[in-house]
């Protein structure tokens, strides 16, 4: 650190900046405040934002859906809208966040965008202060013989659906102030560290990024267990479906949590001090292309307007990076589908519960997901890969996935299920739920709530399987089971699952998690290093458009629509077609099979392309080179392989230390 900090220039300086002209603009600094403003210093305060984004949006938010669904009787559609509008937020404002704030002052981008969110979390809450107090509407769900069918009381009021507008701009709000931590914050920790170290750093800002929502999750849940109305007292269980917790607890708490946090980041200066020279023979992988050496040369390109059309003709003009691209909309659209109904499938073909199928995908994301985000910058860091080796690990990576995927070979017994896959003891015919036994016990099908008989065939409701009785919450004279048997709640176990049963299933699709995590970072790595340096911030949120329109949007969709296929057996809603209740396994395993399968292959065929059309310049190195700040000290250029790697040291934990602490001794 420099012993007279004013030495430091105060545009490097840490403190709060006042107007956009630069002929106006003025920096105060702070200066006991310098000791922060460092690549450490910033990594920290990116990465709990980026925590805080995943904690929120794939954490809280869709830990909530359900709850809001039933709170707020919502149909499945505009629940589903009220996740994609942080999608679309981001699609809106990537393009021209990430152009002017490309060539602008990066941290106040990303500090107002931190703020923004914080906002839009808070305003998620507030539907629950200005509706209506809610008020558990019970029923019986019990075979009345020539009794009234009980109205559901989600289809009798609608008034309660138009708070979902406040939902819809909450979103909208941290879609947008979300967009630049993905764009601005990757490029702005690259920028300001050395090129070999730029991956490890990106490493652990994604790796906290995917400990967000898994922490989301199990605080959303540990809320949920609380009344809405914090101390009254619902007298309903837990586990009725009337019973609404404490969703917007968190939402509150954690939104002005996130807006106070917003402010510091708007301490940060445009650029960190002594990092001047890691920004120096940064272009020596950039793809070679005629319009993009016109650009590499001009320093004031991309500061209009009028360079949009230009900036954005340079980048599509780049063939690898369109490859690259796609690859990643292929591992985002696998990635999504599989993180939306991964529980879903676990619970139709094993037979799990609802809650430990979400606890099991929960906790392999979070492992896999940070993990492979974190090994994969530090294989980039230490064994120095070259743009052409992060293709080839690309490759390798998707290959191992593709083969990690044919767990979805695995099948498990049906669970018979009366009126879809088994018929009832009463009838000669599967012809679903309604049977003779149970056509005068006056059953809503809008009230799905399984049961399981003592004859071990799963029936839709204690009412469709006749149970007229309920003593010690087991249903008993059930007129659907033979010699009037009984049934109790929840679906049955059926048969035991051979081949190692979801144990297998869930380990092999952690690794295929970790292996599409893995190749994230280097893919990022290398989309950076192929294009213009001033270019960067613009490369990768065009990147991001293309993802989420093309992978993260359609992706749920797709695979929704692939399970819909393998549905045998529909509830209703409100008297139209409701969620499928019941899966056909071999259907599941198939459709998805398929599926998944397709989209690996595509996505491997991409990632070679990328690795073909790549024209690396004449002299680059086959090893990324690195620049040492020391300038004191001699010039030294890493030795490149014949393979193109470097051989790693065996102290890792060492050598991790030491790149934080030449970092932190930048001042």
């Amino acid at each position: 650190m420099s012993s007279d900090s004013d030495e430091i220039p105060v545009d490097e300086t840490c403190g709060f900046e006042i107007g956009c002209v630069p002929k106006t603009r003025k920096r105060l600094p702070i200066r006991f405040l310098q000791c922060c403003a460092t690549p450490p210093g910033a990594l920290v305060v990116l990465s709990i934002s980026a925590f805080l984004q995943g904690f929120i949006v794939n954490g809280l938010i869709n830990a909530s859906i359900t709850t809001l669904e039933t709170r707020f009787e919502l149909l499945s559609s505009e629940a589903g809208l009220i996740a994609s509008c942080y999608d679309i937020a981001s699609c809106v404002s990537l393009l021209f966040i990430t152009y002017v704030g490309g060539r602008g002052h990066k941290p106040l981008w990303l500090g107002w965008g931190i703020i923004t969110m914080g906002v839009g979390a808070v305003v998620f809450s507030l539907p629950r202060f200005i509706a209506p107090a809610y008020s558990p509407m019970l029923y019986e769900n019990m075979c009345l013989i020539n009794g009234t069918v009980p109205l559901n009381p989600v289809c009798s009021q609608t008034s309660l659906r138009d708070y979902r507008y406040a939902f819809y701009v909450a979103q909208l709000l941290i879609g947008a102030g979300a967009t630049p931590l993905y764009t601005l914050g990757v490029t702005y920790l690259d920028e300001n560290v050395t090129q070999v170290k730029s991956s490890l750093y990106h490493g652990i800002y994604y790796a906290l990024s995917i400990v967000g929502p898994g922490i989301g999750f199990l605080l959303a849940g540990a809320f949920l267990t609380y009344f809405t109305i914090l101390g009254e007292n619902p007298g309903i269980p837990e586990s009725s479906p009337q019973y609404i917790g404490a969703w917007w607890l968190p939402f509150l708490i954690f939104g002005v949590i996130t807006f106070i946090f917003g402010f510091p980041i708007l301490l940060f200066p445009r650029q960190l001090h002594g990092t001047e020279e890691v920004r120096k023979n940064r272009e020596n992988e950039m793809h070679q292309d005629k319009v993009a050496k016109e650009v590499q040369t001009n320093e004031d390109f991309g500061k209009r307007l009028k360079d949009f059309p230009k900036c954005l003709l340079v980048i599509l003009r780049n063939p690898t990076y369109i490859f690259l691209t796609l690859g990643g909309v292929i591992d985002g659209m696998l990635l999504t589908g599989l993180s939306t109904f991964g529980p879903k499938i676990l619970e139709a073909l094993f037979g799990l519960t609802s809650s430990f199928s979400a606890v099991l995908l929960g906790a392999i994301a979070i492992v896999g997901g940070a993990g492979g985000q974190l090994a994969g910058g530090i294989i980039v860091w230490k064994i120095k890969l070259s743009v052409k080796g992060i293709f080839k690990l690309s490759i390798v990576g998707s290959i191992l996935s593709l083969f990690c995927l044919l767990v979805f070979l695995m099948k498990c017994p049906e669970i018979p299920f009366a009126g879809g896959n088994t018929q009832y003891p009463s009838a000669s015919d599967i012809v679903g739920i309604e049977a003779s036994c149970n056509l005068g016990c006056s059953c809503n099908p809008d009230f799905f709530d399984p049961v399981c008989g003592s004859d071990g065939i799963t029936y839709y409701s204690s009412c469709y399987a006749g149970c007229t009785e309920e003593v010690n919450e087991t249903y008993t004279n059930c007129l659907c089971i033979a010699t009037n048997g009984t049934a109790t709640r929840g679906s049955c176990e059926g048969e035991v699952c051979g081949s190692g049963g979801y144990i297998t299933f869930v380990i092999f699709l952690f690794l295929t998690l970790f292996l599409t995590f893995v190749i994230a970072i280097p893919v990022l790595q290398s989309t950076i290093r192929i294009v213009p340096f001033t270019q960067r911030s613009f490369a990768v949120g065009v990147q991001w458009l293309f993802i989420r329109a093309l992978g993260t949007i359609p992706g749920p969709l797709l695979f929704g629509f692939v399970l819909d296929q393998a549905c045998l057996l529909s509830g209703e809603s409100c008297g139209s077609q409701g969620s499928c209740s019941v899966y056909t396994n071999d259907s599941i395993s198939n459709n998805v099979l398929i599926l998944v399968i397709v989209l690996k292959v595509v996505g491997i065929i991409f990632y070679s392309l990328a690795f073909i059309t790549y024209k690396p310049p004449p002299e680059s190195p086959d090893a990324t080179e690195d620049v040492t700040l020391d300038s004191s000290a001699t010039p030294k250029k890493e030795v490149a392989m014949g393979n193109g790697i470097e051989p790693a040291s065996d102290n890792l934990e060492g050598e991790v230390n030491s790149a934080f602490e030449a970092d932190n001794t930048q001042l």
